[in-house]
């Protein structure tokens, strides 16, 4: 202690003033509490509380002083373990004298008691009394007050009550100093009604009895409302009815009492008849003889009338005031305020010295985390129990609440390590009931739910209490603790986006801090972009307070000695600390030494110059308190308490403490404006809706982006810039909401416009065609010949038709010459007829067709091919590798992230592995759309893919999410000109969006493709992939917007299972040039001969009808000659004897000749 003191000293004119504000002003004030007591302690101008519940939620047997002269609230936790009951409807009183408060009976979680006890209010401790005479039954809601009698000793009177049998009229007086109970005897006939609930007060030798209930009145269907006024003479042992019967008060009970200037005064209440709370004060002077109640005029402000009157308060008279605390109110329930009210003023009036106030109760080693501007407190211990209850405080309220949070609410606990970044808080390990813990959590504050994380890794760090932990997310690094093999100094870190622990540092080495348990810790990013987890001070082993700092690098995972104090102890080594770092700044605050020395200084200590400088003084003792940064300003819950300057580890405290460091008059001034903020002039300014700032002393918040928004005020980092829901835009940066989507159109998550077409799930396929050149192709070249050569043949046989000239023509071009023969037996002659001319241009026609056909064919046609699944084996004599080019396009549909850098190259955190996947050249390539739609191309030549081949993406910029994903891969099969190609589109569920450890799978099979070409138009032995699905693609992690804040990066794999089985193709000519001229040869000429044979059966029978009609024709013109020649004859003799009968006609001749004889 000594030591303490001179450090203090050393420093005390160096100090220069902070800012200190209580939080309230008044300090923390009991919780909210009825059925409580209270007296007034003079001799410290203080007063005293005990006990009250929360209804059948909490019962206490704390003491509490408020201090009239500081106006602040003291928890005075006793020294010794013994204790009396928790207990309500009690009575206690105070004795100045000796300074001691005292309790009797009341009722508790056990019934009713009428035990008594003494509590000590210098040395802290309780004893219980031992009564002596006509100790009253057990009893609670009784009538008390305490007076000196005229030998100026210390007195209790105590009236009526509720016994196990019902109410009581029995009066009681109590020496305080000999610690004996007399019951009183009555020496009149008048008997007191037995009362629940009445109040007492003395006055001049006088006992007054007024208010509560009158016994079991309601089951006799009795008014049990008791409006009667009783006076008790001590001096004659005589009770009178002092009722004026037009001038009574209101029944009530639940009330309260005070005596001044001669007068009793009847404070507020409860009343059956009206279920209310009475809202008027009553005195009786007892100067009076008339003893008439009449109504106190109080002033009340607005609203007054329904926030102060009440029942179940404990009263106290200080002097000219008296004070109620707490109660029960209709309007606000159970109540912990502390109200003054002036008698000396006329009306009455009031003054809240205490307003109600709802905030975490005493403990230590909980956590305290800053998200969006407010300040989030877990756990902790209050000396006997470990908790496990979550409070939110506001700042700019000055409010705390209580938060009911969904979800796997942690295991109460203290010693954890915690931290917050955005909208998420973390907290690991600790200790509960079971031991040492190293479980995960993370609280949510947008949908305000805790959730267990569970690791899948194969290694964690053991369990620990007193580790400290720091987050960038997707990173949750720890550090040091206690295990139950010892201290630790070990550095874990787990990454969010795989969900798994890595140990960084396993301990081993010369370098780094030593074990420690209880270090301060802080990330800090350098100028070169490293992370580095700074570690400050704590506990060794052996309880020696430690003052060195260390530095970590995450990245090369070496240690830096940034400050020591070689080993040694001085009084600036501290454990259990507030310790904050800012720049090369660190501020430290109060902590302890050896578990016994306390400290309540404010220094600094200057990385840059190794140096320490005392600010200030706090003005309290801290230790194993939770603190946060926020602004300019440290503020402070709880920690252990101290007794004069002695520490009190088994007892906690509940103060709340602001600091604020901003010092104008002091360079360098320790503060900086914290995440979340930004230095405005010269105060620290919260980030606007829609903006953020994730460093220390900015001066300007960053825009969130298109395609996001942001609703709240204080937000450090830019994953609180959300994407815009299904169904609404936004395409303004800095939003703070998002517009709704024009109907007609889509929109989906993140979208930065309105869209005609939405993104559903699909799948396409483009493969390989048939051979082009086919049949069909080689047909329709025929048919658009022979149409060509029918159209010029008709022309030429219009023109044979018409033109003589060339009908004569004809018989010069006849190929048929020796085709004319038709007289058998006649010697053969070669002619050339037009007949025969005709038909050689029909010959000529039909050999044009039939060669340019198979002309045609043979080009168009001539390949055939032939394709066959085979088992790969079967080909590994001929071919050992497959390759091929392959194209895979990846597309994360309204990106959160930058994708691309200003070069427009893919960012950094964008990385990418091909497994199992050989290749000769591979080229990356990213783009960014307008709709903010990222594409990762990944070409590679002479790509080989082996069994088990897959692609992974790993895009873990910090808003690194996607509202579909789209996998196009293209292969260049071994078929000469070909691609096969398959494009899937998979999309999340409404309103989420693909992020987390779980990546997004497609599954294809590559099948091996080879060409062999027999034919000099392809190259021989080519090979390729075939893309085909292989299953549907497999949604990863997918989130909604609320459950956002603790996922982190995005993930795909596209697997290219490869199959056993090749798709063998051959291309081989049906027939060879040989074959096509001896093809050829072989037609012409039989089309040749068809046509000589078509021609002379044409022209023969042509001839024969020519012949036959000249015949014809000769016949009848000799016939007419004949007759002619006959009347010529008629007178010629020889003409008449000529024998017409042998002669006939040569048609060939064009004579007559001699018949043949037959």
């Amino acid at each position: 202690m000594i030591a303490v003191a001179i450090f203090a000293a050393l420093f005390i004119n160096k100090t220069i003033a902070l800012s200190f504000s209580r939080l309230p002003s008044t300090d923390s004030p009991p919780s909210n509490r009825q059925y409580l007591c209270g007296d007034y302690y003079s001799s410290d101008k203080s007063i005293i509380l005990f006990g009250g519940n929360q209804g059948i939620s909490s019962t206490f047997n704390s003491v509490w002083q408020y201090n009239l002269t500081s106006n602040l609230w003291q928890k005075l936790v006793p020294i010794s373990s013994q204790a009396p009951l928790a207990r309500y409807t009690h009575g206690c009183w105070v004795d100045d004298t000796n300074s001691k408060l005292y309790i009797f009976g009341g009722n508790s979680d056990n019934g009713p008691q009428n035990d008594m006890w003494v509590y000590d209010l210098s040395s802290l401790q309780w004893t219980q009394v031992l009564q002596k005479g006509s100790v009253p039954a057990s009893r609670f809601r009784f009538g008390y007050s305490k007076y000196i009698d005229s030998n100026g000793k210390l007195k209790l009177i105590l009236f009526g009550g509720t016994l196990s049998t019902g109410y009581s009229s029995s009066l009681y007086i109590f020496d305080v100093e000999t610690t004996y109970w007399t019951k009183m005897t009555n020496t009149t006939s008048l008997v007191p009604n037995k009362l629940n609930g009445p109040l007492v007060q003395y006055y001049d030798g006088y006992v007054y009895v007024f208010g509560g209930d009158i016994t079991g009145n309601k089951e006799l269907g009795i008014d049990s409302a008791n409006t009667d006024t009783l006076r008790y003479s001590l001096a004659s042992s005589a009770w009178t009815n002092i009722t004026n019967i037009n001038h009574k008060y209101e029944y009530r009970y639940f009330s309260g009492s005070v005596v001044y200037n001669k007068a009793a005064y009847l404070l507020y209440g409860w009343s059956d008849n009206t279920s209310q709370d009475i809202k008027n004060i009553m005195k009786l002077d007892f100067t009076d003889p008339d003893f008439k109640w009449a109504e106190v005029t109080v002033s009340y402000s607005s609203g007054g009338l329904d926030r102060i009157p009440r029942d179940s308060f404990a009263y106290v008279l200080a002097d000219s005031a008296f004070y109620i605390f707490g109660g029960y109110s209709s309007n606000e329930g159970i109540m912990n305020d502390l109200v003054k009210f002036d008698l000396t003023q006329n009306p009455v009036t009031y003054t809240i010295l205490s307003d109600l106030y709802t905030g975490p109760d005493s403990r230590e080693s909980h956590s305290l985390c800053v998200m969006d501007g407010l300040l989030y407190l877990f756990g902790g211990t209050n000396g006997n129990s470990f908790v496990n209850d979550l409070w939110v405080y506001d700042p700019d309220t000055d409010l705390w609440e209580s938060v009911k949070a969904e979800g796997t609410t942690p295991s109460a606990r203290s010693g954890h390590a915690a931290s917050s970044q955005g909208d998420v808080m973390i907290i690991f390990g600790g200790k509960d009931d079971s031991g040492y813990l190293n479980d995960m959590y993370q609280f949510n504050t947008l949908s305000n739910q805790w959730q267990e994380v569970n690791p899948t890794s194969s290694s964690s760090p053991s369990a620990r209490t007193g580790a400290c932990m720091q987050i960038y997310m997707p990173y949750i690094i720890i550090f040091g603790g206690k295990t139950s093999a010892g201290l630790s100094r070990e550095v874990w870190s787990y990454d969010s986006g795989t969900n798994e622990y890595t140990l960084l540092y396993d301990g081993t080495g010369d370098e780094g801090p030593t074990p420690v348990i209880g270090p301060a810790c802080e990330l800090q990013l350098d100028d070169y972009g490293n992370m580095n987890l700074i570690t400050m001070y704590g506990t060794a082993d052996g309880e020696v307070p430690l003052g060195d700092v260390d530095l970590f690098n995450l990245t090369s995972q070496k240690w830096t000695k940034l400050y020591t104090t070689n080993g040694a102890t001085p009084l600036t080594n501290r454990a259990q600390a507030i310790i904050k770092k800012m720049n090369s700044t660190i501020v430290v605050m109060g902590g302890e030494q050896w578990s016994t020395d306390v400290f309540n200084d404010l220094y600094i200590l200057n990385l840059n110059t190794s140096t320490t400088t005392t600010i200030s003084s706090l003005p309290d003792y801290y230790y194993n308190a939770a603190f946060a940064y926020y602004k300019t300003i440290l503020y402070i819950h709880g920690g252990g308490a101290v007794y004069g300057q002695a520490m009190r580890t088994s007892v906690t405290k509940s103060s709340f403490l602001e600091v604020d460091l901003k010092c104008p008059n002091m360079r360098p001034c320790p503060y900086t404006c914290s995440p979340g903020t930004y230095l405005n002039s010269t105060s620290c300014v919260e980030c606007p809706k829609g903006s953020y700032s994730e460093n220390y002393g900015v001066d300007s918040c960053t825009k969130c982006p298109k395609g996001s928004f942001n609703p709240l005020n204080g937000a450090n980092t830019v994953r609180q810039c959300y994407p815009c829901s299904q169904n609404s835009f936004n395409n303004e940066e800095g939003a703070s909401s998002c517009k709704n989507c024009p109907a007609g159109k889509t929109c989906p998550v993140g979208s930065t416009k309105p869209l005609d077409d939405s993104v559903e799930i699909s799948s396409s396929s483009i493969q390989p065609k048939l051979y082009s050149k086919s049949d069909g192709d080689a047909q329709n070249a025929i048919d658009y010949m022979v149409i060509t050569i029918m159209i010029i043949t008709f022309f030429v046989l219009v023109s044979i038709y018409f033109f003589r000239g060339i009908r004569l023509y004809l018989q010069k071009i006849d190929l048929y010459s020796d085709k004319h023969n038709y007289i058998l037996d006649a010697p053969m002659k070669l002619m050339k007829t037009r007949m025969g001319g005709l038909f050689s241009i029909f010959f000529i026609i039909l050999a044009i067709i039939l060669i340019a056909s198979d002309i045609i064919t043979f080009e168009m046609a001539n390949i055939e091919e032939t394709k066959a699944l085979v088992p790969l084996v079967t080909l590994q004599n001929e071919i050992s590798v497959f390759t091929g080019y392959i194209r895979v396009y990846a597309t994360f549909f309204r990106y959160g992230g930058e994708c691309v850098t200003e070069k427009n190259t893919c960012q950094e955190s964008i990385s990418y592995n091909l497994y199992y996947i050989t290749y000769d050249k591979l080229q990356v390539n990213c783009t960014k759309s307008s709709e903010n739609d990222c594409t990762i191309s990944l070409a590679c030549s002479n790509c080989v893919v082996e069994t088990g081949a897959y692609i992974q993406y790993n895009l873990l910029e910090v808003s690194s999410y996607t509202s579909a994903i789209s996998v196009n891969v293209t292969s260049t099969s071994s078929i000469p000109n070909e691609l096969s190609s398959i494009n899937e589109v998979l999309v999340p569920n409404d309103n989420s969006v693909f992020r987390g450890y779980n990546p997004t799978q497609f599954f294809y099979t590559m099948t091996p493709s080879y060409f062999r070409s027999y034919v000099s138009d392809w190259t021989d032995k080519v090979t390729g992939y075939h893309v085909s699905v292989a299953s549907s693609p497999v949604g990863g992690s997918q989130y909604t917007i609320t459950e956002l804040p603790f996922t982190s990066d995005l993930k795909l794999q596209v697997y290219l299972a490869k199959s056993d089985t090749s798709l063998y193709t051959t291309r081989a000519a049906k027939q060879t040039v040989i074959i096509l001229i001896s093809t050829l040869l072989g037609s012409v000429f039989g089309v040749m001969s068809a046509i000589g044979g078509v021609m002379r059966i044409t022209e023969k029978s042509w001839n024969y009808t020519d012949t036959t009609v000249k015949h014809k024709k000769a016949k009848k013109g000799l016939s007419n000659n004949r007759n002619n020649y006959k009347n010529m004859l008629k007178d010629d003799q020889e003409l008449k004897d000529f024998k017409y009968d042998e002669i006939e006609p040569n048609t060939s001749r064009g004579e007559w000749v001699p018949k043949e004889d037959n």
